[in-house]
């Protein structure tokens, strides 16, 4: 077991999870030769990808039974679907991707596994028609904060957790949706740091959602690129 592994196995501890998630880094390697899934290498697969979704998110989920998480966006999975393998027995896990070339990937990890209580949808979140559906929201490195908040608020319950992974520029991120975060009434977002003891930095956007989302939105994505409400 290489190094990077072991990390993983250690946070986790459990050697049925081990080895479904080693099948899904080795099905990521596999089809990264034909497509672009990810311009990570297998150390970072592990590293950046395995053992940070599962870190993160596991500090701000807690699950009750058959509670549903969306993630938006989730490229080759993360940071979703490492949490989801780690937690597969709690939870139902939706993953809205637009790009066909990523869905179809993660098609193949839900047959090659055989994962239950996993739904890929190949749509643009705002183009869905969910509406109070989910408990959690989550995703990493898709889109700025503004945008991500406007299509993902009518997705989420009464008391939805969001939890956003984002990087150094998360307070410039802040202050560039406070338009939206005022007119969707959000009162408790905050960011939390969290120390992986590697070189970069790690943000964590989260706020409940604790009011209905306004009959028009979210707008239509020209609309939305052009921030004008």
């Amino acid at each position: 077991m290489k190094k990077w592994e072991a990390k993983v196995f250690d946070c986790i501890k459990n050697e049925n999870t081990y080895n479904k998630i080693k099948k899904y880094v080795d099905l990521i390697l596999q089809e990264n030769k034909k497509y672009n899934l990810t311009g990570f290498d297998e150390e970072k697969i592990w590293l950046d990808g395995i053992y940070q979704s599962i870190f993160l998110l596991n500090n701000f989920i807690n699950y009750n039974n058959n509670q549903h998480l969306l993630d938006i966006g989730a490229g080759a999975g993360f940071p979703s679907l490492p949490f989801y393998l780690f937690q597969e027995e709690k939870m139902k896990l939706t993953i809205c991707e637009p790009l066909l070339k990523r869905a179809k990937f993660l098609n193949l990890v839900k047959k090659e596994l055989n994962l239950q209580n996993l739904t890929i949808i190949n749509k643009r979140l705002e183009d869905t028609n969910w509406e109070e559906k989910f408990d959690f929201i989550c995703a990493r490195a898709v889109m700025d904060l503004r945008k991500l908040i406007e299509i993902s608020s009518k997705c989420g319950k009464i008391n939805c957790q969001y939890i956003f992974l984002k990087s150094k520029n998360v307070h410039q991120e802040i202050n560039d949706a406070k338009t939206i975060i005022d007119k969707l009434n959000i009162k408790d977002l905050k960011v939390e740091t969290i120390d992986l003891q590697d070189d970069k930095e790690h943000n964590v956007v989260i706020y409940t959602k604790q009011n209905k989302t306004p009959q028009n939105f979210p707008r239509k994505w020209h609309e939305i690129v052009k921030n004008k409400l």
